[in-house]
C-alpha cells in the first residue's frame, strides 16, 4: 500500500494536465475512468437485511481452495495482531527482487517434497514484486524453490503474488505482470496446499484498468485487493484545482467510504463475468495522520463502521478481510489500531457480529440476505441496514411498525430488532427509511406474518 504515494504524485500531474507521463498507459481512460468513478460515487443506495439462521442457503459460495462455505476470516500481519482478539489467518511479507544472485546460473534447484496439509492452519503469504521486464525463465529454480519451501510448511497457504500491480511505480507493462503472475501460478497450482490470489489496488492508477492486468480465471482461486480509507490525498487537504477529481478518482475526503472502494471490485468482476471470492489483503481505516499529523479518530469512528457493518453484507463475496494493523514512519497515516484503546475496542465491537470468525476452519451461524415480505418465526426479527447517499457523512435509517416509528440510529450497522414481547405475532406493516439532515431520501416497505415456531 505504501506504493501507492509515489503513484499519486504521477497522477497528480496526470489529472492537472491531462497528458501521458512516462510512466502513463494512455490518457485515453483518465477520462473513462473519472466518468465511471464519479457515476458510482454519485448512485444513491438504501438495502435491509434480516439475520437468517440459514447461512449455507443464502452465502455466495465458490468452491475456492480455503474458501469458508459462510463467513468472513479475520486476520492480521502475524506480528501485529489485536490483543485479545483471535485471527483465523495471519499474513506474512517477503519481496522478490530480481538479480544476478536469483537467476538459474547461481542458484541451483533444490526440490522440496510438499507436505500434506492438515487444514488447521491458514497464512495470507504477500510475496510483493515489482519491477520493468523480466524474464521468469532465468529465474525458474528461485521460483519453484521459493513455492516447493512454502509447500513444505504442511499448512493451507494463499499466496498474494504481485500486490498491487496496477499503479505506476510498481508495473510498466501489464504484460510483463501477467506473464510473471501465470508463470508463478502455474507451479503453484501443482500444490494441493497452495491457493493463488491475485490482488490489485482498489482504485490503483487514473490512467489504466483492472481488466488489463487481469491473468484470467484459470490462474487466478482468489481476488483480491488492497482497500485502504482514509481522509485527505496524500495527508493534505487541498491540492488546488485538481483536488474534486483527485476525491472522486481515489474516493477521499467528502467520496471517502469504503464500501465505495469494495464496489470497484465488485464492479469489475461483473464487467468481467468473474465469479471468485475476494480477500482484502491488506485494509484499513486511517485514524491519524503519520507523516503530516492530524487526528482523525471522529471521522474514522464512521469509516471502520462501515468497513465492517456493510461491505460484507453489501458484497458477500467479501470473505476475507486483513487489517494492514500497522504504521511504518513516514507513511500518510496511522491504522495500527492495536496502539489506540479507542479504535482496538471498536474493531471489537464491530467484528463480534457473528458472520465474522476468527478461527480456521469455521463457518458462520447466520447469513444477511435483504429483508423481504413472508412469513418469519421465532421470538424475534434482527434487522440492519445499509444507507448510502453522495458525499453524506451521516444518514440517519428509521423503523416503524404499523406506521409507529419504534426506533432510529445515525450509526452502521442502523440495527433494529423486532421481537415478540413490543411486537405482537400475526401481520404487520414494516417500513424503513433512510434520511439525511431530517430529509427523507428513500424508504421501503414490507408487509411480514410475524409467529411463534411451529
Amino acid at each position: 500500500m505504501r506504493k501507492i504515494k509515489t503513484c499519486f504524485v504521477l497522477l497528480i500531474a496526470v489529472i492537472l494536465c491531462m497528458q501521458m507521463s512516462t510512466y502513463a498507459f494512455s490518457d485515453h481512460w483518465i477520462g473513462i475512468n473519472y466518468d465511471r468513478m464519479k457515476k458510482m460515487l454519485y448512485t444513491s443506495d438504501f438495502k435491509v437485511f434480516v439475520e437468517s439462521g440459514c447461512p449455507e442457503y443464502f452465502w455466495p459460495y465458490y468452491g475456492a481452495k480455503f474458501e469458508p462455505r459462510a463467513g468472513v476470516y479475520l486476520g492480521t500481519p502475524y506480528d501485529k495482531t489485536f490483543p485479545g482478539i483471535q485471527n483465523a489467518l495471519n499474513t506474512q511479507y517477503d519481496t522478490f527482487v530480481p538479480s544476478e544472485e536469483l537467476k538459474n546460473e547461481n542458484c541451483p534447484r533444490v526440490y522440496k517434497e510438499e507436505v500434506p496439509s492438515s487444514h488447521e492452519v491458514l497464512w495470507g503469504y504477500n510475496w510483493n514484486f515489482a519491477t520493468k521486464f523480466v524474464d521468469p525463465a532465468e529465474y525458474e529454480n528461485y521460483i519453484k524453490n521459493y513455492i516447493d519451501e512454502l509447500a513444505s510448511w504442511g499448512q493451507d497457504i494463499l499466496l498474494v503474488f504481485g500486490k498491487e500491480m496496477n499503479i505506476d511505480d510498481n508495473f510498466t507493462d501489464p504484460d510483463d505482470y501477467i506473464r510473471m503472475f501465470r508463470y508463478v501460478a502455474d507451479y503453484a497450482h501443482t500444490k494441493e496446499n497452495i491457493a493463488m490470489v491475485w490482488a490489485p489496488n482498489d482504485t490503483g492508477s487514473a490512467n489504466t484498468t483492472l481488466e488489463m492486468f487481469y491473468p484470467g480465471d484459470e490462474y487466478v482461486d482468489w481476488i483480491g485487493c488492497s482497500l485502504y480509507s482514509f481522509k485527505y490525498f496524500q495527508g493534505y487537504k487541498d491540492h488546488g484545482a485538481a483536488t474534486e477529481s483527485i476525491n472522486i478518482c481515489f474516493i477521499m475526503d467528502d467520496y471517502a467510504n469504503p464500501v465505495m472502494r469494495a464496489k470497484v471490485i465488485d464492479e469489475f468482476m461483473r464487467r468481467c463475468n468473474i465469479h471468485k471470492p475476494v480477500m482484502i489483503t491488506e485494509g484499513g481505516v486511517g485514524y491519524e495522520g503519520g507523516r503530516y499529523g492530524g487526528d482523525f479518530r471522529d471521522w474514522a469512528s464512521m469509516q471502520v463502521r462501515r468497513y465492517y457493518a456493510e461491505i460484507a453484507k453489501v458484497f458477500p463475496q467479501f470473505k476475507i478481510m486483513i487489517h494492514f494493523n500497522n504504521y511504518f514512519e513516514g507513511d500518510f497515516y496511522k491504522y495500527d489500531f492495536y496502539n489506540d484503546a479507542g479504535m482496538t475496542e471498536l474493531y471489537r465491537l464491530m467484528t463480534m457480529d457473528p458472520m465474522y470468525l476468527n478461527r480456521y476452519p469455521s463457518v458462520s451461524p447466520v447469513a444477511y440476505p435483504e429483508f423481504y415480505n413472508g412469513l418469519y418465526q421465532g421470538n424475534e426479527i434482527k434487522l440492519s441496514a445499509y444507507a448510502y447517499e453522495p458525499k453524506a457523512e451521516f444518514l440517519e435509517v428509521k423503523y416503524y411498525v404499523d406506521g409507529v416509528e419504534m426506533y432510529s440510529s445515525m450509526y452502521p450497522p442502523y440495527a433494529y430488532t423486532i421481537d415478540s414481547e413490543t411486537v405482537p405475532y400475526g401481520q404487520h406493516t414494516i417500513r424503513v427509511e433512510k434520511l439525511g439532515g431530517g430529509v427523507l431520501l428513500d424508504a421501503k416497505e414490507y408487509t411480514i406474518d410475524f409467529a411463534p415456531w411451529q
